[in-house]
């Protein structure tokens, strides 16, 4: 088996049932692993068995679908630019390749636009530099991670006219309905045909991206909102032909004026809907713009602005007071101080020395900065930021289950509602042809997909990028609703109640050994270690000037402890445990100052060589500033906090009781972490737990919603279904918050999304008309359909104002 990754953007979905229907289509297809169709985004993302379907007929099931797959850019850099000879024969070397669109330069950059599944974007470079460029640099792997096509631009436009001239040719109509018995001096016929005239041509050009549609859907076998329009727009129409023909009384059944304002109305709904929802996406367009467009770079000892996408690793890059840095890198002057908050939320800026890492999007706030240039493009962190929320924006949180399966019988329902309604007022209950008419086209008119649709991906999109500006990274839309549902709360120890970074607070050597020769062994291992106890020991050494040695056959066992060689003696470092288990003969003095370390809460890590312990070293760490915030915060949440460490209960009491959690475990096992977590779920408890090492990756996997701190290990990063760039517990309770907070927004758009259909289809069929002798007109069914697909977008993008209660200091707020 071949596994390929698949994601495009898709032309043509405009409502629930398209993407429901293209997802079924592609599901069905063999080969096809797993697929997400996201109607906010409008993207594709699959997994695909190339052994058995091939991109090509993916785009074939697309098609086929009634729907077209979106070409893609990608520039390149190029040298010499300005060879003419060269660029024609680039040009005619790449559109000769397959799938390959348009192929344009501007200077120094050749822009390519090719279909994603037709053709191979890593082929252009080598047909480019045959053709005899020198030098071709991608000029991508940034900016190409989120995009708007230039067609979705054009088609935002000729919505916005179509809808202007629809309801511009509607104030016409019904102004001759109204006025026109004078103006044409009772001359019904003569009227009815000048209504005829004005009505076609607007119906030609508003209408025919609907009728397009609409019968490219039938062909797909599909029942979208556009075959719904396409019928009502055509019955209205055609009664409005058949009254000029005679056929009809007039001018009871002169619709134009209905036929023309379903196409308005449409329009505008759709206008709307593509404008809020290209709104939904502000926080990546923002993380895109942190990025600056050139950078001043040093090589050969000259100043030069380059563009961002031509500098590679190693380059020098200077960046003054105000700029924002270009790309990630380590500063190699003088200390400057970084404003980090566009990235990590973090309003107090960072003083940076040598040595220190910086981040590319980051605004310089004092000094002039000196950077070598460590990573570039889709390597960068604010790229790796943009690639997860985009991923995260495009998953399904599986309450959209509830709305897919409504949308999968929606239209066959109501078309089976138009007609027993038409059915019921013209044959059983006497009514005029127009009452059944009217009934038949508003109720397929008013009934809209859209809402239900796009309750729950608008407010993922908003809300994970609400997240993604205050520093808080949501891995998919499961998280979502996981976090709607928790009931405990437990953080690891050190590194995430804790500061993280203890420093040594004590030693104690045993006899015939010095506290130099205890550092040297130790320090030895601890630089085979990322523990932060190890770190402790290891800049305690380099403090004293301790000699560095090596260490061989370096075993670590996490949670436990360390042992090698070193010196050609057999070291082991570690919990008192360990140390017993590799048959180390412990000391009772060694032990009393274990006890007394202890007491003051701090860590201790025993020291043994050849098989005698020769020391031990007390290690404290701080308690975070914001930790006791935080865990009143949950509390007050109703959710109570647990401390899960590897420590000993004595330091795990001090820093609980300065915290103010009343429940530790301690002396902890990663597996004995996991199992805690696994019994709590078991007891009713949907638990999240909050760490930062790689000894809590188990539990973190096993806890509904994993939180890892942005201090934390790559595999604690990568186990984590929550990511807060920001070192501090506060930023776990405010994404529980938000999350909570766009939960209950899905189910607020649930909700009006069939309240609207359910109160505004029986209206549509007349239920009120034996009581008001007034029928629903399809007129006010379009304004209805527009209004509810609106207020479901609007209500998702409130949440870009959404600040949780944590950040402004109401701790007691209930979300």
């Amino acid at each position: 088996m071949t596994v390929r990754y698949l994601r495009f953007l898709v032309g043509g979905m405009h409502c629930s049932a398209c993407s429901a229907h293209l997802e079924s289509t592609l599901k069905a297809l063999s080969g096809v692993l797993e697929v997400t169709v996201n109607l906010s985004t409008a993207t594709v993302s699959a997994n695909i068995d190339t052994d058995l379907v091939t991109p090509e007929r993916i785009d074939a099931a697309v098609r086929g679908a009634g729907f077209s797959v979106d070409p893609v850019p990608v520039s390149f850099v190029v040298r010499p630019a300005d060879d003419a000879g060269v660029s024609a024969a680039a040009q005619v070397a790449l559109q000769g390749l397959s799938g390959v669109l348009d192929v344009s330069q501007s200077g120094d950059v050749v822009t390519v636009s090719y279909h994603p599944l037709l053709a191979d974007p890593s082929q252009f470079v080598p047909v480019l530099k045959r053709a005899g460029f020198s030098s071709v640099t991608v000029n991508s792997g940034f900016d190409d991670l989120f995009y708007i096509p230039e067609q979705e631009k054009d088609e935002l436009s000729g919505l916005r006219n179509r809808t202007i001239l629809g309801f511009a040719g509607s104030a016409v109509l019904m102004g001759l309905m109204v006025f026109g018995h004078p103006l044409f001096a009772g001359n019904m016929f003569l009227m009815d045909v000048v209504m005829l005239v004005v009505a076609t041509p607007i119906l030609v050009v508003c209408g025919y991206p609907i009728f397009r549609q609409g019968i490219s859907q039938l062909r797909g076998g599909m029942l979208g909102m556009e075959v719904m329009y396409m019928l009502g727009i055509a019955t209205s129409y055609c009664a409005g032909l058949g009254a000029v023909l005679g056929l009809l009384p007039s001018p009871d059944f002169l619709l134009f004026e209905t036929a023309v304002m379903l196409t308005a109305f449409l329009g505008l709904g759709r206008f709307l809907e593509s404008r809020a929802r290209g709104r939904t996406s502000d926080a990546i367009m923002a993380l895109l713009h942190l990025r600056p467009p050139v950078a001043t770079v040093i090589r050969d000892g000259v100043e030069q602005e380059v563009r961002v996408g031509e500098l590679v690793a190693g380059d020098t890059v200077l960046v003054k007071t105000g700029g924002q840095i270009p790309s990630d890198g380590i500063v190699l002057g003088d200390a400057v101080t970084v404003n980090e908050s566009a990235i990590t939320g973090e309003s107090v800026p960072v003083v940076k020395v040598p040595g220190s890492g910086v981040i590319g999007g980051t605004v310089v706030s004092q000094g002039v900065l000196t950077m070598e240039v460590e990573k570039v493009g889709a390597d960068t962190v604010l790229a790796g930021i943009i690639k997860m929320v985009r991923e995260a924006q495009e998953t399904k949180p599986p309450v959209q289950r509830v709305a897919d399966a409504a949308v999968r019988y929606f239209i066959p329902f109501v078309l089976g509602v138009a007609v027993l309604a038409f059915v019921y007022w013209f044959f059983f209950a006497g009514e005029t042809l127009l009452v059944a008419l009217s009934s038949f086209i508003a109720v397929i008119v008013v009934a809209c997909p859209c809402a239900l649709g796009l309750a729950t991906p608008t407010a993922v999109t908003v809300g994970i990028g609400r997240a993604a500006s205050l520093g808080i990274l949501i891995r998919n839309g499961e998280v979502l609703e996981r976090a709607g549902k928790l009931r405990a709360v437990a953080v690891d120890k050190t590194g995430t109640l804790t500061v993280g970074s203890p420093a040594v607070s004590g030693v104690m050597s045993a006899p015939r050994t010095s506290e130099e020769d205890l550092f040297v062994v130790a320090a030895a291992l601890g630089r085979k270690s990322l523990h932060p106890l190890d770190s402790a020991i290891v800049a305690e050494a380099d403090r004293r000037g301790a000699a560095v040695v090596a260490a061989t056959r370096v075993e670590t066992v996490p949670g436990r402890g360390i042992a090698g060689r070193v010196r050609r003696e057999d070291v082991v470092m570690g919990s008192a445990a360990f140390l017993e288990e590799r048959g180390v003969v412990m000391d009772d003095a060694v032990f009393a100052a274990a006890e007394g370390f202890r007491a003051t809460g701090a860590s201790v890590v025993f020291v043994a060589v050849a098989g005698r312990a020769v020391g031990v070293v007390g290690v404290s760490d701080t308690l975070r500033p914001d930790a006791g915030r935080a865990v009143s915060a949950f509390e007050r949440m109703g959710l109570p906090v647990t401390m899960l460490t590897g420590d000993n209960a004595r330091a795990a009491g001090v820093v609980a009781a300065a915290a103010g959690i009343s429940h530790v475990a301690a002396g902890l096992m990663p597996e004995e972490k996991r199992a805690i977590i696994q019994q709590m779920q078991e007891g009713g408890s949907a638990v999240v737990f909050v760490g930062d090492g790689i000894n809590d990756t188990p539990a973190m996997m096993q806890a509904d919603v994993g939180v890892a701190v942005g201090s934390g290990t790559d595999a604690a990063v990568a186990s984590g279904g929550v990511v807060l760039l920001r070192s501090d517990l506060v930023g776990a309770v405010a994404a529980v918050q938000l999350a909570r907070k766009v939960f209950s927004r899905i189910r607020l758009n649930l909700f009006w999304a069939f309240a609207y259909n359910l109160v505004l289809i029986p209206l549509a069929a007349g239920v009120l008309y034996p009581f008001t002798q007034v029928m629903f007109r399809p007129e006010y069914a379009a304004a209805a359909m527009v209004l509810s697909s609106v207020t479901v977008v609007s209500l998702s993008l409130l949440l870009r104002r959404y600040t949780p209660p944590v950040l402004v200091g109401d701790d007691a707020a209930k979300v």
